[in-house]
């Protein structure tokens, strides 16, 4: 819509004063929040969607509230960085001064107020849906209580300056702070949190302090700076340092009783140097790591070690760093647990350091991200066969599986829960467990929409089928093409080197094959149609029946994987081809995948 510049309007259509007064504070009224802490519909990352009625304010966009742009502007300064879809700096207030909706705002001045509590977010967006003056409005959440309380801050703010009142920014900013240093891991934890994702090590946020890295049997977790290596007997130890400087005098190394010299702080990582300070009689600090003598380093990394430390900060005095203790006065003072990362990252003086990052792969080894081969199952239908058919597969071939599905929570073959565990909650379950080497984790479209996935990437996603008339009501969502794009979600989070498993059946399933990074596999419960064919012919991989057996086809080639005799007990022909071609994916050994499939009746789930 475009609206009329409220100087072009008579006199006669300009809102009153009384008109004004009209929009009292539950004028813009927030209908529900979701807070989608998994990759989802709007983006890979967490964020929160909320559903606003902005009600008589659909009839007055910004440039039709006398003040309005002026008291917001004035309060919200950082405004002016917000590009909007001008893409320049300024560009949202050039929207504000053409005329955009109550809908909008609130996801810029939401944005605006998380960034001035000191968690920038940037991603946002508000669309409207079939009701008139009712708009999704979504924005990035770096936590789920920041994001919440300032969309609701910036409501209450967007209302005082509609209303020209006084509204205390500085206070709520002061409160949204709050919330957020509470609801945030500190900044040690950040700088591990950063580094693990840049290097495709997933992460699960346990609680503010405690931090999951990677899933099942391969996580490691982190609290603040301290790993989940740290014992209660070293962090003792380190607290105690009468008892530390024993232990070290005891074990040859030389502890600074009366030396005198400089101090400085050395940061051990997974048994190396990580990077070193020197620490001023005024408290500043220089980076000092180039400088460190090697017996120096090695006699710190030994001091670690001894106390029984993964991650410490070794603190020494010394005259000269970049020399040994042998050639000089000095020694070990003390040895602590859970060191300050950020004092190396953010030194007074000299280089910064990226101990975040040396941190993150002191905990994985060489070429180790923490992931488990994970299969993410959706679709509008019955996954249930799927799901528990594909588990028993990978139990059959020597895997210890987490499932949660339609059917349940199992923990190999123990069923922890009965009933729907289609949702993130029981995929978490699973993905915390450190006994699953892999998992199998059906969801709904329903818990995509209001949770998001659990996980930040698979290898590989199965998409069952979407129904021409797939509907959800409660979020606005209509149709196959509707339905299409929050399935999608399922091929998009697929890795480089897994597959996309789709039915080739159902037309718009098998058009989401263009958003898959990785490989694709089709399957359909029936023989060969045209879009196996075509993609046989392109020299891709598909699973089809031929004569009452399932078949893998692969370019030319054709290999009977399952005889038709083994599928007579099977009346879910569809669940059977979906767990078969994603089995497949995995690398299944076929004499493996067939005994599995004639065996699941007799003794699986």
């Amino acid at each position: 819509m475009q609206a009329t510049l409220l100087q072009d309007l008579p006199v006669s259509q300009k809102p009153s004063r009384g008109e004004l007064l009209r929009f009292r504070k539950k004028e813009i009224e927030i209908l529900r929040m979701h807070y989608l802490a998994g990759p989802n519909l709007w983006a890979y990352r967490p964020v929160l969607e909320a559903l606003v009625d902005i009600g008589a304010l659909e009839d007055f966009p910004s440039n039709l509230l006398p003040g309005f742009n002026d008291r917001l502007g004035a309060w919200l300064p950082g405004l002016v960085e917000h590009r909007c879809s001008y893409g320049v700096r300024g560009g949202f207030l050039r929207r504000l001064e053409e005329g955009t909706w109550a809908g909008h705002i609130l996801e810029h001045v939401t944005l605006e107020l998380q960034g001035m509590a000191g968690m920038p977010a940037g991603f946002g967006k508000a669309r409207e849906t079939s009701r008139r003056g009712v708009y999704k409005v979504v924005v990035r959440a770096m936590t789920e209580p920041l994001a919440k309380a300032s969309l609701e801050t910036a409501r209450d703010l967007m209302m005082a300056a509609i209303l020209d009142r006084p509204f205390d920014v500085s206070g709520e900013v002061r409160r949204l702070a709050n919330i957020a240093a509470l609801s945030a891991p500190d900044a040690d934890a950040s700088s591990i949190l950063d580094a693990a994702g840049a290097l495709g090590i997933p992460s699960m946020k346990i609680s503010p302090k405690l931090i999951q890295l990677g899933y099942g049997v391969r996580q490691r977790r982190i609290w603040s700076s301290m790993t989940d290596a740290t014992s209660a007997i070293s962090e003792g130890i380190s607290r105690d340092p009468e008892l530390t400087q024993r232990l070290l005098s005891t074990c040859g190394l030389p502890v600074a009783d009366e030396a005198k010299g400089r101090k400085f702080s050395l940061l051990v990582a997974g048994g190396k140097l990580a990077a070193a300070l020197e620490i001023g009689e005024d408290g500043n600090s220089r980076d000092v790591t180039e400088s460190v003598h090697p017996d120096l380093g090695f006699d710190a990394c030994l001091a670690a070690r001894i106390v029984g430390l993964d991650i410490a900060s070794v603190e020494l005095l010394a005259q000269d760093i970049s020399l040994p203790f042998s050639a000089q006065q000095g020694g070990i003072l003390e040895v602590h647990a859970s060191p300050s990362l950020s004092a190396h990252m953010n030194p007074d003086h000299g280089e910064a350091r990226p101990v975040g990052k040396i941190v993150a792969q002191s905990l994985f080894g060489e070429g180790e991200n923490g992931r488990i081969p994970i299969v993410g199952i959706a679709g509008t239908g019955e996954n249930g066969t799927a799901s528990r058919l594909l588990a028993w597969l990978m139990r059959v071939d020597g895997m210890r599986v987490g499932l949660a599905c339609e059917s349940g929570f199992y923990l190999g073959a123990r069923q922890a829960e009965k009933g729907d565990c289609s949702d993130l909650r029981h995929s978490r379950k699973v993905l915390m467990n450190r006994e699953v080497e892999a998992a199998v984790l059906a969801v709904g479209p329903r818990s995509m929409l209001s949770e998001g996935l659990a996980y930040d990437r698979c290898l590989v996603g199965v998409v069952t089928g979407i129904g021409r008339d797939a509907q959800i009501a409660e979020y606005d969502l209509y149709g196959a093409e509707e339905m299409a794009k929050v399935l999608r979600t399922q091929v998009d989070v697929v890795l480089p080197e897994g597959a996309a498993v789709l039915n080739a059946g159902d037309e718009a399933v098998a058009q989401l094959a263009r958003f898959c990074d990785g490989e694709v596999i089709h399957y359909h419960a029936g023989a060969e149609n045209a879009v196996i064919s075509s993609h046989l012919d392109a020299g891709g991989r598909a699973v089809f029946l031929k004569r009452g057996a399932i078949v893998l086809g692969e370019g030319k080639k054709r290999t009977v994987l399952v005889d038709a005799a083994a599928l007579a007990e099977y009346s879910d022909m569809n669940g059977v081809l979906a767990a078969v071609a994603a089995a497949v994916a995995l690398g299944i050994p076929h004499s493996i995948l067939r005994n599995g499939v004639e065996s699941f009746g007799r003794e699986g789930f």
